[in-house]
């Protein structure tokens, strides 16, 4: 015992002796590994096996370490214990050691003294970087304002500011997290969150701003915009990271400038009157010049507002003959079901009378003989339903259905409109109308699952409209747009969708608008949301953009289209979130991107490669249902985002990419290739070096039971095919013990 002692002390001496004579990064490594050897721990600790040892020891090693940091008067032997603690840190078990042990507050001290400053600080990112929400919440409390201080008062040291920047990044997205909020709801309140989202703004505009810097501020910026008023040069550098060359960033900038419209936005009631309809057609020449070139440019007769009055028309002579005769409603019903399919307005409802084109009587609801409460015109669909049925001609059988779903659909009965429309499709499955119904009654992955496939269907005056493609096309793409967020933010959690199918679906979004503004009428509803979806899409990515803006010149024409067509027709124009989003993206871009462009296009793209047809492939991995279209693919172990599970570990961190990444994930090695690569348990992610492996598969691995049982049912099918080289996941397993 006595000789391990006296060779302890040597390494002390030996790693003193070095930080008096030794100033060299060579000399520095040698230092921690003495300090290592004097703790008793393994020299080099980048290999699993080297952290393996620590396991079991480090209550007895941490009072030791702590004690020489406390007593030794030496900077640069305090900055190699920091340096320990940090190395430890990257194994998710050793560190939630450390921090109960009170680690950090040593390590915080540094922070004051420029000698080691840049040090502690590094230590600060490492551990915030692999850290999880409540490991980032911590630091914040501890560190948010010595870091804060440092960006205030400036630095010669040109490493300070970017070092200061990633520490307090990583801290603060813990805090304002939603796991974050959940665990100390009053924490972001706390914190100088304004000052902070000012002091990264004024180190951009800075001496020492780096394309690191210019990665994390913006993503950060976002973050915070829940918790503070982001101001208009911050809203710039959002605007300006929509060209970003890499999706994470440029989405996450997008996200930021949609939330910081909200409370100004007002939600569009997507109504228009039939007399307003009446009065677009009858007076299209008293239409100011803008407007009735350009709807006579296109068509009057193909326009929606003419389609509108028409088949109001065709809804009276549909039913005129029935009513002055008494017949059955047969024909008119078959007339009535193409009138569905083909017009999102195909009759105005309510119990007013119509006049009958046949006799020029009054025509009332349900054959009535005068206006009731209680019937609608509405009412009318299942009736001329039945009447199609009571034919029993197998041909027409889609017309009843598409004439119940219509009646489903406008008295908001949902789950029945579900139902039948699945019914209905065992039957047919190239019948569009059903799909619409879907995608209108059903929301997120189902409901684009059915526009997709509703695309697909064979066209037709009583399947595949033009009108029911427009709608498949916007409606899908609206879709899409709120899958991609998801799938960016957070691939393969909660079901969400990976990474590589959120890229591939918003740019066959791209593709879809752009087919969508090309083939519907110019007065369509969804014209102008459509647009400006597209107008920010295009700036996202086009690979080019002049600084006038003159590639997005015919989206902006076709806005202010309908903006005087609203105008002419007294209708509102109404503020909504992405009409607020694209136009002051308009109207910031020229200057924001001079301002922040070459920032921007400092930060070097790092995701993989999207070509065409990789695209192509993960959309149709995702149409399928397969499980590699939901994998946390952000990084090569699956996982990126922060959060802590309410089972004890703390999720989402990466070795590799930054744990705020700003220009985009990272490539992570194997850890069966590279030694120094920690495992992850397969459930929440936490790397270490002491993972209990999956009994069945040898393949998982876990913290604990809690991480295994949790992951079993995700698992067990990809378990049994590793175990017994096939799919067979529908029947039973048993969980591995």
């Amino acid at each position: 015992m006595a000789s391990k002692k006296a060779m302890r002390a040597t390494k002390l001496e030996a790693a003193l002796r070095l930080s008096r004579t030794d100033g060299t990064p060579e000399g520095w490594v040698k230092i921690v590994e003495l300090m290592c050897e004097h703790f008793g721990l393994p020299a080099d600790l980048s290999p699993r096996s080297a952290l393996r040892k620590v396991y079991g020891k480090l209550d007895i090693i941490y009072p030791r370490m702590k004690r020489e940091f406390e007593e030794t008067p030496d900077h640069r032997i305090k900055g190699a214990i920091v340096d320990v603690y940090t190395k430890l840190s990257t194994d998710a078990i050793l560190r939630n050691q450390l921090f109960q042990y009170g680690f950090l507050g040593q390590l915080v001290s540094l922070v004051a003294d420029p000698l080691t400053r840049n040090l502690a600080i590094d230590s600060l990112v490492t551990i915030t970087h692999h850290g999880g929400v409540a490991v980032r919440m911590e630091v914040a409390k501890a560190a948010c304002r010595p870091l804060l201080q440092i960006l205030k008062d400036g630095s010669d040291d040109p490493d300070t500011p970017q070092l200061a920047v990633r520490a307090l990044a990583h801290s603060i997205l813990g805090a304002v997290s939603i796991e974050g909020k959940k665990i100390e709801p009053n924490l972001p309140a706390s914190l100088p969150l304004a000052e902070v989202a000012q002091a990264f703004l004024d180190a951009l505009r800075g001496p020492h701003a780096t394309p690191e810097m210019v990665g994390h501020i913006p993503i950060s910026l976002v973050e915070m915009s829940k918790d503070i008023k982001l101001t208009k040069p911050m809203l710039d550098l959002l605007v300006a990271g929509l060209r970003f060359k890499g999706w994470y960033a440029r989405t996450r900038c997008l996200s930021g400038l949609l939330v910081h419209y909200i409370p100004q936005s007002i939600i569009d009631p997507r109504t228009v009157a039939p007399t307003t309809a009446l009065e677009c057609v009858s007076h299209i020449a008293n239409a100011p010049t803008n407007v009735r070139e350009t709807m006579r440019a296109w068509g009057l007769q193909k326009s929606v507002m003419f389609t509108m009055v028409a088949s109001n028309r065709e809804f009276a002579a549909a039913l005129g003959p029935v009513y002055a005769s008494g017949g059955g409603m047969y024909e008119a019903g078959k007339k009535i079901a193409e009138l569905v399919v083909g017009s999102e307005n195909a009759f105005t409802d309510g119990n007013f009378p119509l006049e009958n084109p046949v006799n020029g009587q009054l025509m009332f609801p349900v054959g009535g003989s005068t206006s009731s409460s209680l019937l609608l015109w509405s009412d009318m669909l299942p009736v001329c339903a039945q009447a199609i049925r009571d034919e029993k001609i197998a041909s027409e059988m889609h017309l009843a259905d598409a004439l119940d779903l219509k009646f489903m659909l406008m008295r908001r009965r949902y789950t029945e409109a579900t139902a039948l429309a699945r019914r209905v499709l065992t039957r047919n499955p190239d019948f569009a109308y059903p799909y619409y119904i879907l995608m209108l009654a059903q929301t997120g992955e189902p409901a684009l699952r059915a526009a997709k496939r509703g695309l697909q269907c064979t066209p037709g005056p009583q399947n595949l409209t033009p009108f029911l493609r427009w709608q498949f096309l916007h409606r899908g793409s609206e879709l899409a747009c709120n899958l991609w967020m998801v799938a960016i933010d957070a691939p393969g959690a909660d079901g969400n969708p990976s990474m590589d199918v959120g890229v591939a679906m918003i740019m066959k979004a791209v593709e879809d608008w752009e087919a969508f503004v090309k083939e519907a009428p110019p007065d369509h509803r969804d014209m102008r949301t459509a647009c400006s979806w597209l107008i920010l899409l295009r700036i996202m990515t086009l690979p080019r953009l002049s600084d006038d803006l003159r590639e997005l010149q015919p989206l902006i024409d076709r806005l202010k289209f309908c903006v005087d067509f609203n105008k002419w027709l007294h209708l509102p124009i109404l503020k909504t979130q992405l009409s607020l989003v694209a136009q002051a993206t308009l109207d910031s871009l020229p200057a924001a991107w001079k301002e922040w462009g070459k920032s921007i296009a400092s930060v070097r793209n790092i995701e993989k490669l999207y070509t065409a047809r990789k695209m192509e492939v993960d959309l149709a991995a995702w149409m399928a249902g397969l499980p590699v279209a939901y994998v946390n693919d952000i990084c090569g172990c699956g996982q990126e985002h922060g959060g802590e599970g309410d089972h004890g570990h703390e999720h989402g961190h990466d070795d590799d990419a930054p744990a705020v990444p700003g220009p985009g994930p990272a490539p992570r090695k194997d850890p069966k290739e590279d030694k120094t690569q920690l495992y992850r348990c397969s459930f929440c992610s936490n790397p270490s070096a002491v993972l209990r492996k999956c009994a069945g598969c040898s393949e998982a691995r876990y913290c604990d039971e809690s991480c295994q049982k949790q992951h079993w049912k995700a698992h067990k099918r990809e378990c049994r095919v590793l175990v017994h080289g096939r799919a067979d996941a529908d029947s039973d397993a048993v969980l591995p013990s």
